[in-house]
């Protein structure tokens, strides 16, 4: 081969083509900035498939869970799309021990409740759910929430009932759209001082457990309308605790009294209709 046919070849691989901007190479007629720009797509293209890939993944996992604790497909769907609109989980049973990490990936859910004698832990992933509202949770060996529960700015009732619950964390603070909260029939010893940041609780249950005293923060829950806080070992309560859980007492008799005559004017209601009655048969 000649110097002047390897001079073609080359001329004919390498074309030089200058704009008012900048010089751009062309190779086997294809210029670097279209080269650059397919290699761009193709990064876009698979970190597309990876993602896709990581949903499969985390979907599986859930699924997997839900096979192994024998949910049924209505309260865990097994297409992929229905369980990414999912807004509710009910879910009950013994085999129910624990929540799969990936639950916090349902982030259209605003209802969940769990009840299984064995259910015993929360992921911390739980505080991804930005859109629950509703937490109920009840089971023996059930123990504590993870600090990440105060992530949960929507959250307005948290129920944890009938459980080895031995603390509330300083998180729960956090919890500023908080209206309803029930602790009660746990293992329970003390309150944290942050749940006096719960501006819009509005009920608050704390029944039977080992509660000795009650923090003095409590006396900063301006919207509080009831307090049920029977059950527990107290030892000493702060004078703003007691006139505040006065209250709340005084509160519940008024409403059993209106509860009582609301019965009371009922039977007499009743029994002038039974009279009406008799006296038309008559």
């Amino acid at each position: 081969m000649t110097e002047k046919d390897n001079q073609g070849i080359t001329e004919s691989n390498t074309l030089v083509k200058r704009t008012n901007r900048d010089l751009v190479a062309k190779n086997d007629g294809r210029s670097q900035i279209t080269l650059t720009s397919d290699i761009i797509k193709s990064a876009v293209a698979a970190r597309t498939s990876n993602q896709g890939l990581r949903d499969v993944d985390w979907v599986q996992k859930i699924w997997i869970w839900a096979d192994e604790c024998e949910i049924d497909e209505e309260s865990i769907p097994r297409n992929r799309l229905d369980l990414l609109e999912l807004n509710e989980i009910s879910v009950e049973g013994s085999k129910i021990k624990s929540l799969p990490e990936s639950i916090g990936n349902l982030n259209q859910l605003q209802h969940l409740y769990i009840s299984g004698q064995n259910f015993e832990s929360l992921p911390e992933s739980i505080g991804n759910l930005n859109q629950l509202q509703h937490l109920y949770i009840s089971g023996q060996n059930f123990e504590s929430l993870p600090e990440s529960i105060g992530n949960l700015n929507q959250l307005q009732r948290l129920s944890i009932s009938g459980s080895n619950f031995k603390s509330l964390p300083e998180s729960i603070g956090y919890l500023k759209n908080l209206q309803y909260l029930n602790v009660d029939n746990n293992n329970l010893v003390s309150l944290p001082e942050s749940i006096g940041y719960l501006k819009n609780l509005i009920y608050l249950n704390v029944s039977d457990n080992n509660l000795k005293t009650l923090p003095g923060s409590l006396v900063n829950l301006k919207n509080i309308e009831r307090i049920e806080f029977d059950g527990n070992n107290f030892e000493w309560l702060p004078q703003s605790i007691m006139d505040m859980l006065r209250k709340s007492e005084e509160i519940k008799e008024i409403e059993r009294q209106e509860s009582v005559e609301y019965f009371e004017k009922l039977d007499m209601i009743n029994s002038a209709l039974e009279g009406l009655k008799f006296n038309t048969r008559i």
